[in-house]
């Protein structure tokens, strides 16, 4: 088959429109055979075969996700040749298990009996949702598996105290963990301009993982609605 250049984002816009669809028809079952589909067709697409450079991408929630907010860093990073790598999107929702568990731990919340026994039955029926996803993303050729919340937070409180809730928290020293047991060692940190909580977690930690992973390299980059895109283009060119 040919290789043609965008094949794979067109498929993509396809089954996220669908899904889209989907989510708003609260249709569980057809998200899981688009998401099914999906698999099959990105397997299909004909790739080069050779390595590309891969940067992991975290920060603040909004800009990590939304290309307009970041200044479509994600689209030029790809446009040379570099797999961009993103934290799934439950895993800001999943720490609220660990957040609960730490502030109860620490004395700055008091759990309740009610709390205690479903918060065992939350857990269990979303990850039994999420094995079923894994399940079908395993037939994808470069599949990698998700890991564990808590996996990633054993890893950030080698960094912080995990009481350090605001903003993305400890979540950012664990993601970038996660990125270094990959085996991936640069790591590009978006932040909003004037995001204090942010800013302070995420600066203040970079000593602490030089430290324990020498290798990782990480750009923090403060998108405000008025910075050049070639600005941060300009320090994107130095790490890759």
């Amino acid at each position: 088959m040919k290789k043609r250049k965008e094949s794979s984002q067109q498929i993509f816009d396809f089954y996220i429109e669908r899904g889209i669809d989907a989510v708003r028809a609260k249709d569980a079952k057809t998200l899981y055979r688009l998401l099914k589909e999906a698999v099959e067709d990105f397997n299909n697409v004909p790739i080069y075969d050779k390595e590309y450079s891969k940067v992991g991408l975290i920060g603040e929630i909004f800009v990590k996700y939304n290309n307009y907010a970041q200044s479509n860093i994600s689209e030029w990073l790809r446009s040379r040749n570099v797999e961009v790598s993103t934290p799934p999107l439950l895993d800001f929702l999943m720490q609220f298990f660990v957040n609960s568990k730490v502030n109860v731990e620490n004395g700055l919340s008091e759990e309740t009996i009610f709390s205690k026994t479903l918060k065992p039955l939350i857990w269990w029926y979303i990850n039994s949702k999420v094995k079923r996803s894994e399940m079908i993303l395993s037939k994808f050729k470069f599949y990698e598996p998700s890991e564990s919340i808590y996996a990633k937070a054993e890893a950030a409180s080698e960094v912080l105290d995990l009481s350090n809730q605001f903003g993305e928290g400890w979540l950012i020293p664990g993601e970038i963990a996660h990125y270094a047991r990959k085996g991936v060692n640069k790591v590009v940190c978006l932040q909003p301009f004037g995001c204090i909580a942010n800013h302070i977690v995420a600066k203040g930690v970079e000593k602490r993982i030089k430290e324990i992973y020498p290798n990782m390299n990480i750009l923090y980059l403060d998108i405000d609605g008025g910075i050049a895109e070639v600005n941060l283009q300009n320090r994107l060119h130095f790490m890759i």
